[in-house]
């Protein structure tokens, strides 16, 4: 027990030291979503109301996208302690990264007592639960989520809490009312779990139901308080028509899907040619369908999960979102779970939490999508812990030299790739990576401040990559909550939609601008020629970012 809890401790440490060392300053910068969480918790801390006026909301209206808004007031605390910052901004998440590998070691502790017995029951029930929390906590996946504000991970915490819980209900019904309150706070967390938490709990009914026969008063209680504090995040959610605006932006049935536009076209093609079997498989319900199930089969796709890709917002260069010498691993655990010595309950949960996780990301586009399915994580790192210690187990029995010959070639892969991905994140990412993070807003926002009383009137573009640059600017130079609503407040939260406050302008630049007094702050292609640039601010990787200009012919 000793050596376990050694080894535990070991485990929280490494995913301590990957989720907080420099995470103010990996990634490079804040994005755009991660300053508005910030400065509507300022704003919230200092008048009780976001941008927007609204007080105290459940939806962060933010860019138009309204997304639950509990992350917010998460990060109100961290304020008090560390300032309007990066470190106060991303520490919820990287807590909760870290809080999520110590629950995956106890959830995966809790679904190994009622595995069945066999021979080798101990050493797996002993290592499973160490190996599969190890492997999450230097999961890239894992980190790259943990070390940025992203809400999907602190409702991923809460969604295991919650499983953890409910199954240790099963001996003791208390656990049911922490449990209720954990999966409610999921809805107020992340915009997926309004279909993930509620199919989540529908498969955990069905079930674990029966395990308590008797209908108690504790039962009664926890249901109806998971309903009650469900209930207000769907009624404003239902009731406001402008809730539905981030769905609709982003689902597959939107006539503004590119395959649904060339169905429009083929369709129309296949009337013409009287071709039945076109009109047919060109019809709008069937391309849905084969969209929605396109997508939904895009995340179990090996090249996505575990090779490089390019969207360095989600990962780092050179890596997949999960190790590629964890690909034999997996293959080998999802065998050995499906035949192995675990109870008909257990692998049924396991196995719908995969299958309901890809559901909510399915009927939106930009698919595959990382951050909407999350929740696969430990599973898949359960199932590849099982594997590594099945291919252990099964080397231990051969002859010394074939069994450390193994042994050494799966310790030399792991540390290899693992190695090649710390150097990736840590070394290498903010270089490559700072342009799709935004870079550059910040040593802006500081040089504007120096300049600010020599100019009548200051203009940032809102051109992109520079959209949304008035939250960047209200969060870098800390502008007072206060004043920023008495003079308006934000009225718009649409993309590239103009703002204005005191002498501050955010909109697209023009050759208007190239007047007196006018500090103009762009892309360079923005700037005009006649124009003098003061500074320029470049990517890490040496190209231009943001100019800064005095409008002055």
């Amino acid at each position: 027990m000793k050596k376990q809890t050694f080894l535990f401790l070991i485990i929280i440490i490494v995913a301590a030291l990957l989720r907080f060392w420099q995470l103010g300053k990996v990634p490079v910068s804040l994005n755009w979503d991660e300053v508005a969480l910030g400065y509507n918790a300022y704003s919230v801390m200092q008048t009780g109301k976001d941008e927007f006026g609204q007080s105290f909301p459940i939806l962060l209206r933010s860019y138009d996208d309204y997304k639950p808004a509990f992350y917010m007031y998460l990060i109100m605390p961290l304020i008090s302690l560390f300032g309007l910052s990066e470190v106060a901004v991303r520490l919820p998440s990287a807590m909760a990264g870290v809080v999520g590998v110590v629950l995956t070691y106890f959830l995966t502790k809790e679904l190994m007592k009622d595995q069945r017995e066999r021979k080798d029951k101990k050493k797996i029930t002993n290592y499973l639960p160490l190996l599969t929390s190890f492997l999450l906590a230097i999961s890239p996946w894992h980190i790259q989520f943990s070390r940025a504000a992203f809400e999907a991970n602190v409702s991923l915490m809460f969604t295991l809490a919650g499983i953890l819980l409910l199954l240790k209900s099963i001996r003791n019904s208390f656990y049911l009312i922490p449990a209720a309150i954990l999966f409610s706070l999921t809805y107020y967390t992340y915009q997926s779990a309004k279909v993930f938490t509620t199919l989540l709990v529908g498969l955990l009914i069905v079930l674990y139901w029966k395990d308590r026969i008797k209908i108690d008063r504790i039962r009664i209680v926890s249901g109806l308080l998971f309903i009650l504090l469900s209930v207000p995040f769907f009624w404003v959610t239902l009731t406001n028509p402008d809730a539905l605006l981030r769905a609709k932006g982003v689902s597959v049935f939107t006539e503004e899907n590119p395959r649904y536009a060339k169905s429009i076209v083929r369709i129309a093609e296949s009337y013409e040619q009287k071709d039945v079997f076109g009109i047919v498989l060109n019809n709008r319900r069937i391309v849905h369908g084969i969209n929605v199930v396109n997508g939904y089969l895009s995340h179990f796709n090996p090249e996505w999960l575990f090779l490089p890709g390019t969207q360095y917002r989600f990962q780092a260069p050179g890596t997949g979102l999960l190790y590629l010498f964890e690909m034999p691993f997996m293959l080998v655990g999802i065998y050995s779970f499906v035949f192995g010595p675990f109870s008909r309950k257990t692998k049924l949960l396991v196995f719908g939490i995969i299958a309901l996780t890809p559901i909510a990301a399915s009927i939106t586009r930009d698919v595959p999508h990382p951050i909407r399915v999350l929740t696969f994580l430990p599973m898949f790192q359960l199932l590849t812990a099982l594997g590594l210690i099945t291919i252990i187990l099964w080397l231990g029995k051969r002859h010394m030299i074939f069994r450390w010959g193994g042994y050494m070639i799966i310790v030399l892969l792991a540390f290899l790739n693992v190695a090649q991905y710390l150097d990736n994140y840590f070394i290498q990412y903010n270089r490559i990576g700072s342009t799709v993070w935004q870079y550059g807003y910040k040593e802006a926002t500081a040089k504007v401040k120096e300049l600010e009383n020599k100019y009548d009137k200051i203009v940032f573009s809102n051109i992109e990559p520079l959209e949304q640059s008035y939250m960047f600017y209200l969060f870098y130079s800390q502008y007072d909550p206060k004043t920023y609503l008495e003079q308006g407040g934000t009225v718009s939260g649409g993309f590239a939609e103009p703002h204005a406050f005191g002498k501050y302008e955010f909109r697209p630049l023009t050759s208007e601008d190239n007047k007196q007094n006018i500090l103009l702050i762009g892309r360079p292609a923005d700037i005009p020629e006649t124009a003098r640039q003061i500074n320029i601010i470049e990517y890490l990787e040496g190209t231009p970012a943001i100019v800064i200009a005095d409008g002055n012919s």
